[in-house]
């Protein structure tokens, strides 16, 4: 029997995880240059006394990672046979990664808005699936 009565409570965790990346895009394409967001790495900088360079260096880790996790899915959707189940973890396990990275090299909060969302909504995935 299945913990959840259906896919609608993962895949409510998996639009929150989907929305919070959303924000972090705009955040990082749209918004980086406000200063509502130079305000915090400022603070950023202040709270780890890190160089400019520091910070870009650990800014440019976590994007490299990112890209990392497109090229890896692309080629991983090249090959594989099978599709929701497998696409929703591979996704998930990726983010729950990069939020590791994150919060290792710029913020631990990172944690908190990436790292846990993910790490709920695949457990919540993977519970059903089993059942």
């Amino acid at each position: 029997m299945a913990i959840f009565a259906n896919e609608l409570i993962p895949n409510i965790l998996i639009c929150i995880v989907a929305i919070i990346h959303l924000w972090f895009l705009i955040l990082e394409m749209l918004l980086w240059r406000q200063p509502v967001v130079q305000k915090q790495l400022e603070k950023l900088k202040q709270d780890h006394t890190w160089s400019n360079e520091e910070l870009m260096a650990r800014l440019a880790a976590n994007q490299g990672f990112s890209n990392g996790i497109l090229m890896a899915g692309l080629i991983w959707g090249l090959l594989a046979t099978q599709a929701s189940f497998a696409i929703k973890v591979f996704f998930l396990v990726s983010i729950i990664c990069a939020g590791l990275l994150g919060g290792l090299t710029v913020k631990r909060s990172i944690w908190l808005f990436q790292l846990l969302p993910a790490m709920l909504a695949l457990v919540a995935l993977w519970l059903n699936h089993r059942a």
